[in-house]
């Protein structure tokens, strides 16, 4: 698929899951390398991919295939001994809690959950060494489904531990609803911002595209990114549901400059990529 040749997804859910994903590891990567893509990074919301990437990255030729863990409850929530093995073996990022992040479950009638704050509103000590861990070894910091005041906090204290490389997942999700002001603070102590075409699909909360684009005119190009956070298995292969994305997007006024920039130079210096010259 020419309309995805070049690019990188940092939003990929696959198998093994215990939710039914279109395809594995391998298959998602073989996906990606014959639509020319650049690269991807496996994401669950249950298991770490950081090993799981290693193998595929060496079984699949064609495309760079990058994993990290998420800090939900399985892998024991903000854990630092889980972060400094993902990142020992190779992975690029570590995600704040998600589905188990606190605002997260109330904002779908739960209770409980994860937060990187205390009582006070103080980043804990464990999120602290989790900070310094991502600071050394130069990976990525995403946010996950925190609240949008965690979220402002962790990113604040992410700088000042020397996290360089800062992505804010979805904000225009449902379960994070982050306002434009916010984004645009954020954004201008380095974060990026996710655009992800799941967002856009027939589901609760749907964010129409040109909304998107809207928001992304209003934070500027320079601090966005586009994934597809696709996998699902109803939602069919990652790399077409990415593709009408991005063609949706460029109906909505974006040029392909702008869509290279979000969908290739941005997330390759997420990843510290060098990209091959066209």
């Amino acid at each position: 698929m020419s309309g995805v040749a070049g690019l990188i997804d940092l939003h990929v859910h696959s198998s093994p899951d215990v939710r039914a994903r279109y395809a594995d590891d391998l298959g998602v990567a073989r996906d990606a390398a014959g639509a020319g893509m650049a690269a991807i990074l496996l994401k669950c919301h249950v298991l770490p991919t950081a090993d799981r990437a290693r193998i595929a990255d060496d079984a699949v030729d064609g495309v760079r295939v990058f994993g990290g863990v998420v800090l939900n409850e399985p892998v024991g929530g903000l854990n630092p001994a889980a972060v400094r093995v993902a990142l020992e073996i190779g992975g690029r990022c570590v995600w704040m809690p998600t589905e188990d992040a606190a605002s997260h479950r109330r904002r779908a009638g739960g209770s409980g959950g994860l937060r990187v704050v205390d009582g006070l509103g103080r980043i804990t000590q464990d999120v602290r060494r989790i900070l310094d861990l991502v600071a050394a070894h130069d990976a990525i910091l995403a946010t996950g489904h925190l609240s949008v005041s965690e979220t402002v906090r962790l990113v604040g204290e992410a700088v000042s531990a020397g996290v360089t490389r800062v992505l804010v997942n979805h904000p225009d999700a449902a379960q994070v609803a982050m306002p434009v002001d916010v984004q645009r603070e954020l954004a201008a102590v380095g974060a990026l911002m996710e655009r992800c075409a799941v967002d856009t699909t027939d589901k609760p909360g749907r964010v129409p595209v040109h909304e998107l684009a809207e928001r992304i005119g209003e934070v500027g190009v320079a601090s966005n990114v586009l994934t597809s956070d696709l996998g699902q298995a109803h939602n069919g292969r990652p790399v077409d549901g990415f593709g009408r994305f991005i063609g949706a997007l460029r109906e909505c006024g974006l040029s392909e400059k702008d869509v290279h920039r979000m969908a290739a130079t941005n997330p390759a210096a997420l990843l510290d990529l060098e990209l091959e010259s066209t």
